[in-house]
């Protein structure tokens, strides 16, 4: 079947908002075939994953026109892992990262109660969980089915470390290195090295043995940021970094130079910041005058179309939780 005016596709939410894409050329079916829309509707769709308290969601941002609870694709209570990981329920509050990975198929959660976890999405099996990770505040994938978990705190016993778990094995930390108050972390796929931050610090890890299943960590590289009270690290693309807390500043690996995020001048307690190249686009999350219950919080999702802009375009409300911080599941 030829479609010579290509196609159209409307796309209806549960909350009754339209999304409408097209393509205008040309489209060849072939019997027993199929045109795959999910691109489409991904390029007018924008989802973010946040967390705080005890509570994850994932919401469509695109039809947001005031609260997060307008458009909720997908929620999770983590007081429900309690028996899989391991832990009272109690302790399964004061989430601080929320990550996917694998296309989405895979949902990494820390927690500064101590313990971190791999979830399958939507399911939300556990499929890796950890309650060695003092005061966790990050984690990252590493090739291979590995995790890395960066423990803030100072440097004792299972705090104040950048740790390195097999996936397949949950709780035996197989390496780690003393970086006291570590927080964000980063896998470079094109160098094979992974990147945490901490204080003042950004620091550049090189890890042996992954074949062998026996990883070693070994520091190679220090630099020392513009600001200290660092918070945030996000992959930028294969030669830049984000990097936030105070101020927020894109890192490029290659010259070594840091570059401000105008829009971030004022702020000393960036808790998550992702930022689009490609767009200029930024979703964030700033503390600096908290929101909420604790010193950390936030009851807004920011967003702006320019990383130099004065003012916030969008403001998502998220009254009933102290969040910490929001992710782009897929730019």
């Amino acid at each position: 079947v030829t479609l010579s005016g290509g196609l159209k596709a409307t796309i209806t939410t549960a909350a009754g908002e339209k999304i409408v894409t097209r393509i205008d050329d040309e489209i060849v079916l072939d019997a027993a075939g199929k045109y795959e829309t999910g691109k489409m509707a991904e390029s007018e769709s924008t989802e973010l994953v946040f967390c705080g308290d005890n509570h994850v969601f994932v919401i469509n941002a695109s039809i947001v026109k005031d609260s997060y609870t307008e458009s909720i694709v997908w929620s999770l209570d983590a007081k429900t892992l309690s028996a899989s990981i391991g832990l009272d329920a109690s302790r399964c509050d004061h989430l601080d990262d929320c990550k996917f990975i694998d296309n989405g198929h895979k949902l990494m959660l820390s927690s500064s109660y101590g313990w971190a976890a791999v979830l399958e999405y939507p399911s939300a099996k556990v499929l890796f969980s950890t309650t060695q990770s003092g005061n966790a505040h990050s984690i990252e994938y590493i090739p291979g089915d590995f995790i890395a978990v960066a423990c803030s705190g100072a440097t004792e016993g299972n705090y104040g470390q950048v740790q390195i778990y097999d996936m397949n094995r949950s709780n035996t930390i197989l390496a780690h290195d003393g970086f006291a108050s570590a927080h964000g972390l980063v896998w470079d796929y094109k160098r094979n090295v992974l990147y945490a931050i901490a204080g003042q610090s950004l620091r550049t890890y090189e890890i042996s043995g992954l074949d062998s299943r026996k990883p070693e960590l070994k520091l190679a590289k220090t630099v020392s940021t513009p600001y200290s009270g660092l918070h945030d690290l996000t992959r930028v693309d294969d030669d830049n970094l984000c990097v936030a807390g105070n101020h927020a500043y894109l890192y490029n690996i290659v010259t070594g130079k840091f570059d401000e995020m105008k829009r971030f001048s004022s702020s000393t307690a960036l808790k998550s910041v992702n930022y689009n190249s490609e767009t200029g686009e930024v979703w964030y999350t700033d503390s600096t005058i908290p929101e909420g219950n604790e010193t950390w919080s936030s009851h807004k999702i920011r967003y702006v179309s320019d990383r130099n802009s004065s003012g916030d375009d969008r403001i998502i409300n998220v009254n009933d939780i102290d969040m910490y911080k929001v992710r782009v599941k897929q730019w």
